[in-house]
């Protein structure tokens, strides 16, 4: 049959629990960066196979119904989409809240760097009146002997 409407095949805990398929460089989006890179295009190609599967068969299916059947199938069909919508809405709110998330945190590692980048620049300043107190002193006991 198909994937059932209570259940969505976009989110990660109702996946069903088949082999992974490699990853497609075909799709035309790139090497993946990381192992996480890969399984989310991996996921993302499977859910977009049980959808034109889910579809074909529903087709098939509505080909010998009457007209209350492909009613129902209709509101069927539309609850569906509002599931699907929503996990859509979500998704892109996490993946902004992740950007966001990851901005503060490169900002973040950019101020410590800088930080220590002027805690350097300081010492090297202290360094170098250092060596000169100490280059003045060695002139000043080279010229007294």
């Amino acid at each position: 049959m198909g994937v059932p409407t209570e259940v969505s095949p976009f989110r990660p805990h109702s996946a069903p629990a088949s082999p992974v398929i490699p990853f497609v460089p075909s799709l035309n989006i790139g090497p993946p960066s990381t192992a996480a890179a890969a399984a989310a295009a991996n996921a993302a190609f499977l859910a977009a196979e049980q959808e034109r599967s889910r579809a074909r068969e529903r087709e098939k299916e509505e080909e010998y119904m009457d007209a209350d059947q492909l009613h129902a199938a209709l509101k069927k069909e539309r609850a569906y989409s509002c599931k699907v919508a929503a996990d859509l809405a979500a998704l892109k709110s996490a993946a902004g809240s992740s950007q966001a998330e990851a901005e503060a945190y490169e900002e973040g590692r950019i101020n410590g760097l800088m930080r220590k980048l002027d805690n350097l620049s300081k010492e090297k300043g202290r360094i170098i009146v250092e060596l000169e107190r100490e280059e003045e002193m060695v002139c000043f006991h080279a010229a007294a002997v």
